[in-house]
């Protein structure tokens, strides 16, 4: 039992990243154990909500959360879906937790600050196009 406590004390601690402020808290994602996990917590970071984890998205793994600066219900998650080996983006309702787009092979991505769009880069195959 010795050991036990002494690995699990020694095990890493959560960390957290993609902090996104909007009116009553924040969005932010949450790694822990090799699984990211989408929360939303109040302004001093004590209360956790689970938005988005693992498997609720199919074959989706998370990497981190962009919100919609006027709308905090709607979240561009980023993260990839399992054998692609490009990024994605996935814009999601953070309410109703349905998924309103999949946006595959996506670089980049930004929510504007003046209106409800999403920008994004893609990557598309043939340079020429």
């Amino acid at each position: 039992m010795e050991i036990m406590k002494e690995l699990k004390e020694k095990a890493p601690k959560a960390s957290y990243s993609y902090l996104n402020k909007c009116e009553d808290g924040y969005y932010v994602s949450k790694h822990e154990n090799g699984i990211t996990t989408v929360l939303h917590t109040d302004f001093n970071l004590e209360n956790e909500e689970v938005v988005l984890s693992k498997n609720v998205i199919e074959n989706f793994k998370v990497y981190g959360v962009a919100v919609c600066p006027l709308n905090a219900d709607y979240l561009g998650i980023y993260g990839a879906f399992d054998k692609d080996n490009k990024p994605s983006y996935v814009i999601m309702n953070s309410k109703t937790k349905e998924v309103v787009k999949a946006l595959k092979s996506v670089w980049a991505g930004v929510w504007s600050k003046t209106e409800e769009v999403f920008y994004y880069a893609d990557s598309i195959p043939n340079a020429e196009t």
